[in-house]
């Protein structure tokens, strides 16, 4: 049984947060910071400068007063300065993810018992650089950018520094860029889209190119990973993949909001083209899109032989497959309907012609990685 109910926890923060910014008010914002700050220099003091001075070996209960100190002065600084230096707050967080950075870097050269300290002070300077980004951009395409660029750095250096640590939470920047992409970055404003040229583009564009390099630096560096990223189909696949699954998500993204802000402009502006044959325009070029996609996939996996590229062409084949005979054949009028048929035969034609010119390659790479 849970001690505090969800939403009882959420309004004894709030009532936390409105006393600190009513603290702020009374006592002067310069006089709650520089105390605030005082504090939390004083349990940094005694919690990871103390083991590094008498190179002590913390315990976990010193881990979570490092913790803990370290979001409750994030927090409360926040509470401070929201409503005068809301600006400013990126830039405190960077600040922050410097100084545990380079309290990371002492602990790491001061003695190698403190291994784990270094890595603790590494991974809050890891979360506070996180956070700085979409606090100090927030809620546009460059956050997007931002992680992405953050996701490969990190994998490299985990590489180059030989820290492991490093490369996880770049996998952990990257799920959570991927995130933001899906459910942040995918709607548009219909009334000022334009196709390509557009904030959703570029924020898809990089971050798919940060996951194909991210996929090639770990399957080049193959030899260094640990055991369990070796294993359960090799993690730098699962980036491909990835990479593959976001191109697809915004290529039918462009193509659905394509025809919907002109579907948006016929209902404005009525006499041009009907509703009716720009919905039928919009699903016959998704399948048209899923197919040409399909199609790619399977060709370059028969000319890098590679099982799982042209397995994932042929599923997604199979699926467009199935949407024009579980969804085309009953949505779309005649001539689109005759359409996506024709379009679907030559894919198939282009498909057994394939088969039957390189079957013996097939074959090969469909029995054996």
């Amino acid at each position: 049984m849970a001690l505090v109910h969800p939403a009882g926890a959420g309004r004894l923060a709030g009532r936390v947060w409105g006393l600190v910014r009513a603290v702020g008010e009374t006592a002067g914002l310069g006089l709650a910071q520089g105390s605030l700050t005082l504090i939390f220099v004083i349990f940094v003091a005694a919690t990871s400068l103390f083991h590094l001075v008498w190179r002590r070996t913390p315990q976990t209960f010193d881990y979570t007063l490092i913790v803990s100190n370290a979001a409750a002065y994030f927090w409360f600084s926040h509470a401070l300065l929201w409503q005068d230096y809301r600006e400013w707050l990126g830039s405190f967080s960077l600040l922050l993810a410097l100084f545990y950075g380079g309290l990371a870097a002492l602990a790491r050269q001061r003695s190698s018992a403190n291994a784990r300290l270094s890595l603790a002070a590494l991974g809050i300077a890891l979360v506070f650089l996180t956070v700085a980004i979409p606090v100090q951009l927030g809620d546009q395409a460059w956050t997007t950018v931002a992680w992405a660029a953050q996701g490969a750095v990190l994998v490299w250096l985990s590489f180059a520094m030989r820290l492991p640590p490093l490369r996880y939470a770049g996998y952990a920047v990257f799920a959570l860029m991927v995130v933001r992409l899906l459910f942040f970055d995918t709607p548009v404003e219909l009334r000022t889209f334009q196709p390509v040229l557009n904030e959703r583009f570029l924020a898809f564009a990089t971050g798919i190119t940060a996951l194909y390099l991210a996929g090639f630096i770990l399957q080049r560096e193959g030899a260094a990973l640990q055991q369990w990223e070796r294993t359960s189909q090799a993690i730098f696949r699962v980036f491909w993949v990835s990479a593959h699954f976001c191109s697809l998500w915004l290529l039918s993204a462009e193509v659905l909001h394509f025809f919907e802000a002109q579907i948006a402009d016929q209902a404005a502006t009525p006499g041009e083209l009907a509703v009716s044959e720009l919905r039928n325009a919009q699903n016959l070029a998704l399948t048209a899109l899923w197919g040409g996609y399909a199609a790619l996939l399977l060709i370059a996996g028969i000319v890098r032989r590679s099982r799982p590229v042209r397995l994932a062409g042929l599923g997604l084949l199979a699926l467009s497959v199935l949407k024009v005979f579980g969804y085309d054949v009953f949505a779309l009028e005649r001539a689109f309907r005759i359409g996506a048929f024709i379009g679907l035969g030559v894919i198939l034609l282009a498909a057994g012609y394939l088969y039957q010119r390189y079957s013996r390659t097939i074959r090969e790479v469909l029995l054996a990685e």
